[in-house]
């Protein structure tokens, strides 16, 4: 069960509530990380400065993960869950009535954004990574290096912003968030995928949650808390569901070894290493501790 730290209060807003009720939760990966009393959302403090979360993006985070976080091959991982981000791209395209123009925040390599548009969709993308997104760049695709606030598109380019495994690092989403509101038109929508600390496996695992990794991921959501801070800042949610995704054998492996620290899953990494075809091999899970949200920008926002 869930590892709660009693201790008094810091004196600090959550950012989805906006209600002053932070308190100790626990400590992992050497940061405290605080939960709000009152909407249950997970963030660190203090919160890691924008030059600490950029070194986190390097191409060890795209091609090893040997940090005990990031991705084995990122391209291949991706690829297994074609089939859930497809499934995203047909969701709000029959929301709009038809493709249009597409910002994919985090779009690392462009690989989401190679699947939008082969389904008709205008891409952009903005990635933090310049070894990512020079990938994607060498294949044509316009991707912008930097971060939210650093981007300067005009008001209303975008019929649909994406944020896929992207809220969860930013540093300050309050701030990004009117950003990003200000990139879309009016009536426009927005998409987030991000673990559910809310998720019954989430809070039976506690601490242990796999998904709680500072300081990779600073602040994670439940579905209470996305949507109370999606409302406060101007969207109106339209849907809150899960789609469950594909995962490579050796991702799954790999993400077992650094979070169980056993030798049996350091032994089947090392089998799986040896054996490529084996570890390209895509799994279904689903443990309903991923969420999705689609929400629109409230027209006279």
């Amino acid at each position: 069960m869930e590892n709660e730290i009693k201790k008094d209060k810091i004196s600090a807003v959550c950012i989805a509530c906006r209600k002053d009720s932070l308190f100790p939760f626990t400590k992992k990966n050497g940061f405290d990380i605080f939960r709000c009393s009152e909407c249950r959302m997970l963030s660190l403090n203090p919160i890691p400065g924008i030059s600490d979360v950029k070194s986190i993006y390097d191409k060890e985070y795209f091609s090893g993960g040997g940090k005990g976080f990031g991705f084995v091959d990122y391209e291949a991982d991706k690829e297994a869950m074609r089939s859930a981000f497809e499934r995203y791209i047909d969701d709000f395209t029959s929301v709009l009535s038809g493709p249009g123009r597409l910002l994919d925040i985090g779009a690392a390599n462009g690989h989401f954004m190679k699947l939008a548009g082969a389904k008709g969709w205008k891409t952009k993308g903005i990635e933090i990574s310049s070894y990512a997104a020079g990938l994607g760049k060498s294949q044509g695709l316009d991707i912008e290096v930097g971060t939210i606030g650093g981007t300067k598109f005009p008001k209303g380019s975008f019929d649909v912003v994406t944020m896929w495994d992207v809220i969860e690092h930013l540093s300050d989403p309050a701030l990004d968030i009117g950003q990003i509101a200000g990139m879309l038109r009016p009536g426009g929508l927005l998409a987030i995928n991000t673990p559910d600390s809310g998720s019954m496996f989430a809070r039976t695992l506690g601490s242990r949650w796999h998904l709680l990794v500072p300081p990779e991921h600073i602040h994670c959501f439940n579905r209470k808390s996305l949507k109370l801070f999606l409302e406060n800042n101007g969207f109106e949610v339209i849907e809150i569901g899960c789609i469950g995704k594909r995962y490579t054998v050796e991702y799954i492996i790999h993400r077992l070894a650094h979070w169980q620290n056993l030798g049996i899953w350091k032994s089947l990494l090392g089998f799986v290493e040896r054996n490529g075809r084996i570890g390209r091999i895509a799994l279904p899970v689903n443990l309903r501790d991923n969420m999705y949200m689609l929400a629109r920008k409230i027209k006279n926002s």
